[in-house]
């Protein structure tokens, strides 16, 4: 004979059960694996995809210029570049696109970017989340639970100088809240 479930431990497991699913969720946003994943990924291509041209308008981007993308989510934006940098010879330019606020130490991580890139190579990172955009405070309730990083302008200057990077120029487009940041590896 089976016991009644107790109508508290009942609601207990339910919350237990949401709570699983939306770490589970947050986490495949982070780091989209299986059929999941594959749908986080695609949903990132579209909505990225404006974002992205906007912040790649920045920097030229060369025919054999070799491009890194760090955090390439559902592999759009190298798309994009393949087709512009068809006969790439030396690492030139990595981008970043909404991948940024997840790098477990962004300073070391963009140290780790200068390293390898040829002395006058580029770093572009671009995103649609940062703090004081117009749309923050929307935005900061879904960003806090993935342990994102949330910069300001001037913070973004800031890594960016902190890390090495020369030539520092930040990009906003305020109607839509973007933000592009472009560094250069010194001569």
């Amino acid at each position: 004979m089976l016991l009644p479930i107790n109508r508290s431990i009942e609601q207990l497991l339910i919350y237990l059960l949401l709570v699983a699913v939306l770490l589970y969720t947050l986490n495949q946003v982070r780091r989209p694996t299986k059929w999941v994943g594959r749908f986080f990924l695609w949903i990132m291509n579209m909505s990225h995809s404006s974002v992205t041209d906007w912040g790649l308008k920045h920097v030229e981007i060369e025919e054999h210029f070799t491009i890194l993308d760090v955090g390439c989510g559902g592999g759009r934006t190298i798309e994009k570049l393949a087709a512009l940098a068809r006969r790439g010879m030396v690492l030139k330019l990595v981008t970043a696109v909404e991948t940024q606020y997840y790098w477990p130490d962004l300073v070391k991580d963009m140290q780790e970017i200068l390293r390898v890139l040829k002395p006058g190579g580029t770093l572009i990172v671009i995103a649609e989340s940062y703090k004081k955009r117009a749309y923050d405070r929307r935005q900061r309730p879904v960003m806090k639970p993935l342990r994102s990083t949330n910069l300001g302008v001037n913070e973004h200057r800031e890594l960016f100088s902190t890390a090495g990077f020369t030539d520092i120029q930040i990009f906003e487009e305020r109607t839509k809240g973007w933000i592009c940041g472009i560094g250069k590896k010194p001569v």
